[in-house]
C-alpha cells in the first residue's frame, strides 16, 4: 500500500498559520531545495540567536570575510579557498595571538554567496563569541590577506604535485570534482587573483540585534529565503526565480548549484555548543525532516502516496495549492474529491486551434499554431528522450515549482 500524504496547517506559537506537507521525502539541500532549505536556515537561526543570548550580545561580534573575485570564476574553487583560509587564519601564529588578547571562546561561521557584475562573491558571515572589546578590523584585515595567500600558495603546491600526498589529503584540498584531474584545479586557481581587500576584505559589527541573522543569510519567510542581496547583485535565490524567463539565470543556478552541493553552510567550533548548552548540531537532512518547534497542526486533507506523485508532476501544482490554502478555499476536513475536482477544472489548456471554415479551409493562424504545437511536441520528446534523466528533470521541475509557492515543507 502507497503512503499517503498529508497536507496540513500549523499554527507557530506567534499565532501565525501556514500550510506544510507531510509523508513526502525531504532532500535536505539547503544550497538548491528552497522548501528544505527554509526549514534548515530556521533551526540555523534560532540556534544562533540562542547562542548569542546565552553568552551576551555585549560580548559577540559579526566578522565578515571576503575575497577577491572577478567575471569568469568559479564558485567551487573560490568556496574552498574561503573556507580553509578562515581555518588558517584562525590557527595561524597571528589568530591564536588575537584569539588570546580577545577571550575568544569559539565562533560558528555561515557560507553565503551571491552574484553581481564582478561574478560570483562567496564570503564567510562568522559571529565571534569573545570579549567586550571590538577586534581590531586592521589587525584582521593583514591575517585575513595571509590567509588566503598562504592557501592559495598550499592549493596550488598540493594540485601541482598531487603524488606528493595522499588521495584524503588531495581530495580534501581539490574536491571530489577535480581529485582525477587535479591539474584542472591548480590551472583555475592560477588565473584567479583572491586576495582579498585590505579596505573591504574584513567588517567587524557587534550583535547588538537580529540583524546579523539576516546578513548571515540565515533570514526566511514563508517557504523562501527572505534575504535579497546589495543593489546590482543577486542571491542564489534571486537567481532561481529569475531562472524559468531568462536562459543566462538558469546557466549560473546550474553552477551555482554544482558548485555548493556537499558544502557545508554553518561550522561551529568545537565545544562552543555544549558550552553554551545548545544540543548537538543536527545534519541538513534530519533538519529538514523534523520542525523547529512545537505547533499546533489540523489536518487539512489526505492524498493517496500514488495521487499525489502524478499530481505533483503537473506544472503549477505547488503554487495552486499554495493559492487555494492563501484563499481559505482548502480548510480543514476538505474533502479530496473537491480538492481534485477543482484542480481538474482549473487546468489551463494549451491555445485552441484556429477556427476552420465549412469548406475546409483554415483561417489565418493555422500555419503558426501546427508550427507551434510541433515545437513543443519536439521539445517534449526531446527533453525525455533518454529515461535516465527523467528522475534528475523531476527533481528539478520540483524545485523549479517551489520557488513560486509560499509553504514549509
Amino acid at each position: 500500500m502507497a503512503p499517503t500524504v498529508q497536507l496540513i496547517e500549523s499554527m507557530r506559537a506567534d499565532g501565525d498559520t501556514h500550510m506544510r506537507i507531510g509523508g513526502v521525502e525531504t532532500c535536505g539541500s539547503v544550497w538548491s531545495c528552497p522548501l528544505c532549505a527554509a526549514r534548515i536556515l530556521a533551526e540555523r537561526a534560532h540556534d544562533i540567536s540562542a547562542a548569542v543570548a546565552e553568552y551576551g550580545a555585549q560580548r559577540s561580534w559579526l566578522v565578515t570575510l571576503t575575497i577577491r573575485h572577478q567575471p569568469g570564476l568559479d564558485p567551487y574553487i573560490m568556496r574552498r579557498v574561503l573556507r580553509d583560509a578562515y581555518g588558517r587564519m584562525k590557527a595561524g601564529r597571528a589568530g591564536k595571538r588575537m584569539r588570546n588578547e580577545l577571550g575568544w571562546a569559539g565562533d560558528c561561521a555561515a557560507l553565503e554567496v551571491t552574484h553581481g557584475p564582478s561574478g560570483w562573491h562567496p564570503h564567510l558571515h562568522a559571529v565571534w563569541f569573545a570579549g567586550e572589546s571590538e577586534p581590531e578590523s586592521w589587525a584582521l584585515s593583514e591575517a585575513w590577506q595571509s590567509a588566503v595567500e598562504s592557501t592559495v600558495r598550499a592549493h596550488l603546491q598540493v594540485a601541482r604535485n598531487p603524488d606528493t600526498v595522499s588521495f584524503d589529503r588531495l581530495r580534501a584540498i581539490v574536491g571530489v570534482r577535480h581529485v582525477a584531474q587535479p591539474e584542472r584545479y591548480a590551472a583555475l586557481l592560477e588565473r584567479a587573483d583572491l586576495t582579498p581587500s585590505t579596505d573591504y576584505g574584513v567588517t567587524v559589527v557587534p550583535c547588538s540585534d537580529g540583524t546579523y541573522i539576516h546578513k548571515m543569510g540565515l533570514e526566511v519567510a514563508g517557504g523562501g529565503v527572505a534575504k535579497t542581496a546589495a543593489p546590482g547583485h543577486r542571491t542564489a535565490w534571486q537567481i532561481a526565480a529569475d531562472a524559468p524567463s531568462d536562459k543566462a539565470s538558469r546557466g549560473l543556478w546550474r553552477q551555482y548549484s554544482a558548485a555548493m552541493f556537499g558544502a557545508r553552510q554553518v561550522v561551529w567550533s568545537r565545544a562552543i555548543r555544549a558550552e553554551l548548552g545548545l544540543r548537538p548540531t543536527r545534519s541538513d537532512e534530519l533538519a529538514a525532516a523534523l520542525p523547529t518547534e512545537q505547533t499546533e497542526e489540523r489536518l487539512l486533507v489526505e492524498i493517496d502516496g500514488d495521487e499525489w506523485t502524478k499530481l505533483a508532476r503537473s506544472p503549477g501544482w505547488l503554487p495552486w495549492l499554495a493559492r487555494q490554502y492563501a484563499d481559505g478555499a482548502l480548510r480543514p476536513g476538505a474533502a479530496l474529491e473537491d480538492l481534485r475536482a477543482a484542480w481538474r477544472t482549473r487546468v489551463r489548456a494549451g491555445p485552441e486551434s484556429p477556427v476552420v471554415d465549412v469548406d475546409g479551409a483554415a483561417r489565418r493562424g493555422a500555419g503558426s499554431w501546427r508550427a507551434t504545437q510541433a515545437r513543443r511536441e519536439h521539445r517534449r520528446t526531446r527533453r525525455f528522450a533518454d529515461a535516465g534523466h527523467r528522475a534528475e528533470a523531476r527533481e528539478e521541475l520540483y524545485h523549479h515549482l517551489a520557488l513560486d509557492i509560499g509553504i514549509a515543507s
